[in-house]
């Protein structure tokens, strides 16, 4: 089963490290809506290499699935290996690969295997991870403080998403799905008469949450799917990890479901430098629950146009909660933090 896959697999190991690899435990992941994945080991001289094939959805074309809001196939690929070249904990890629007539797609890469547990269920709920729930609050805001502070000459080109840029965006999605509702619509007018002065611009994740990180019993063991890489307000990272969409068995804590926006603050501060600003972290988190709506519906969408329903269900899956961000959008915007 998958040899064909495994055979790809092999061949470009074995170009890569110039020796005889052979392809073991090759298993499809059941996360990745955007990007499909699959764990397996690379059996070598020097031992066995846990690594990770991310390469994109077989009923997606390069251009339906590019978009102002998605870093570009090769990007992603280019933007993650940077990182790890400066310090960033993130996987190291090990090859790129994919094409025409190929199992793995054009785009894909294979990547190290982080250790430890990306479900965010279990992070928030095993025992194992007691300690890591701990820890985790301070290594995450190091680690994207680290990510914030590469400079832009560091990394390959990025889209710059200002609030203007996203709003605008948001509003395309919902006219080329013909949706119109009156809820969103209001929402798009609040984020333009409340949008914030404009900041320098850093490296901005733009997909930070539980589910985008791995984590051991010790930790953070590294930050995955940048996909939704941009340059932008290093503010949209710490309001989107404050999503109640991403706390789920704990949404008495705003961080993910782990701490509160201020001990992120404060970590973030001490490992940055910088000063953050709740307010900023307000609006970003109002906007972040109507990109979470924008990217649901482009869920739906996939799902709609899709000739393989059973295989795009978990694009339904995500589709049916535009209400729920959109909901989560006036409970943020009555908050006062």
């Amino acid at each position: 089963m998958h040899s064909a896959l495994a055979e790809e697999l092999k061949a470009a190991l074995e170009r890569q490290w110039a020796r005889p690899v052979d392809i073991d435990g090759l298993e499809r992941l059941s996360v990745g809506a955007s990007r499909e994945m699959w764990r397996f080991d690379a059996l070598s001289e020097g031992g066995t290499f846990p690594l990770i094939l991310r390469h994109p959805p077989a009923d997606v074309t390069e251009a339906e699935y590019e978009t102002a809001l998605v870093a570009t196939r090769s990007c992603e690929r280019e933007l993650q290996q940077a990182l790890y070249e400066q310090g960033v904990k993130v996987p190291e890629v090990i090859v790129a690969l994919g094409g025409e007539d190929t199992e793995v797609r054009t785009g894909g890469f294979i990547m190290e295997r982080l250790p430890g547990e990306g479900m965010p269920q279990r992070i928030l709920t095993d025992s194992t991870y007691s300690n890591s729930r701990r820890r985790l609050p301070q290594d995450l805001a190091e680690a994207i403080a680290t990510a914030h502070g590469v400079p832009a000459s560091a990394l390959p080109p990025l889209a710059t998403l200002s609030v203007d840029t996203q709003i605008q965006l948001f509003q395309q999605l919902a006219e080329r799905s013909g949706m119109e509702h009156p809820g969103y619509e209001w929402a798009l007018c609040w984020l333009r008469e409340n949008k914030p002065p404009e900041v320098p611009v850093t490296l901005v994740h733009g997909d930070f949450r539980l589910g985008n990180f791995v984590a051991d019993k010790n930790g953070l063991s590294g930050i995955v799917d940048w996909e939704l890489a941009h340059l932008g307000d290093p503010m949209e990272d710490l309001a989107w990890l404050c999503l109640r969409s991403w706390r789920f068995s704990r949404p008495d804590l705003p961080v993910a479901g782990l701490t509160s926006r201020e001990a992120l603050f404060k970590a973030y501060e001490k490992a940055s430098g910088a000063t953050v600003d709740p307010g900023r972290v307000h609006f970003w988190e109002a906007l972040g629950n109507i990109k979470w709506g924008a990217i649901c519906l482009m869920q739906s969408n996939r799902y709609h146009t899709s000739e393989d329903k059973s295989g795009a269900i978990e694009n339904a899956a995500i589709g049916r909660r535009f209400d729920e961000a959109l909901y989560d959008f006036f409970h943020v915007i009555d908050e006062v933090h």
